[in-house]
């Protein structure tokens, strides 16, 4: 696929991963009710909006799952301001679900890389929807100043574990032959520099900060991060398209 065509699809793919890995990341700190309820109805109106426009460029394929997932999200809004816990909890995992399966039926695949792209693509969910889970909670602490530093230090934990698996996975296809860092040397620096090397020094910096409760700084640092993830993963999905590598 040349890179100009498959530019709706990247800016699709980006934003339901957004969706899949911030639908995780609320998980962690839905079930304690460790936010407070402006934060969850907030994150329901945003990841709404956000599968609204991902609705207007989707292709055939994945339209119709785009439409559940946005009403799933719409629906957790709702439940959000209504602050009723489980019906939240149970469209949380829906809508993450529904997401997942747009994801799954737009990334073009085939049975050799198949089992790759998945892990690929569940990393990137994570590490986006982490980090950008991260950041939007961090403002939170700035009026909340009571606020236990627990949800954000299990958000950046999740935001490690996808940087740490895209990590894994990139050096074990590296090591394996599946990857060869001289092909497309600009576009591959791009995805290791700042889409996996820099955000995981930061991540640790934030999770660093968050032990001591320098909040301000960890919010600060995550916006770096944020901008660092979404470079990283347009870069690799750039690679992709057009080398057929998950990278």
């Amino acid at each position: 696929m040349e890179l100009y065509a498959a530019l709706p699809t990247t800016f699709y793919l980006v934003m339901v991963e957004i969706i899949v890995g911030t639908g995780v990341a609320m998980l962690l700190v839905e079930h304690r009710l460790e936010v407070g309820a402006g934060f969850l109805q907030f994150m329901g109106v945003s990841m709404g909006a956000v599968l609204t426009i991902a609705y207007f460029v989707a292709g055939d394929e994945s339209r119709a799952l785009t439409a559940i997932a946005e009403a799933l999200a719409l629906g957790y809004t709702v439940f959000a301001f209504a602050q009723r816990q489980r019906m939240r909890l149970a469209l949380n995992v829906a809508f993450t679900i529904a997401a997942s399966f747009a994801l799954a039926v737009t990334i073009p695949s085939d049975a050799a890389m198949g089992p790759l792209i998945a892990v690929s693509v569940a990393a990137a969910s994570l590490s986006l929807g982490a980090s950008m889970t991260g950041m939007l909670l961090g403002h939170w602490y700035l009026v909340s100043p009571m606020l236990s530093s627990f949800p954000l230090l299990k958000v950046t934990g999740l935001f490690l574990v996808g940087l740490g698996a895209q990590i894994g996975l990139l050096a074990w296809m590296g090591a394996a032959g599946v990857a060869h860092f001289d092909v497309l040397p600009i576009v591959m620096a791009m995805r290791v520099a700042f889409g996996l090397v820099f955000p995981f020094v930061m991540a640790a910096f934030v999770w660093y900060s968050c032990r001591i409760r320098a909040m301000r700084t960890a919010t600060g640092i995550l916006y770096l991060a944020v901008g660092c993830v979404l470079m990283g993963d347009i870069a690799a999905k750039a690679y992709f398209f057009l080398t057929s590598v998950p990278v």
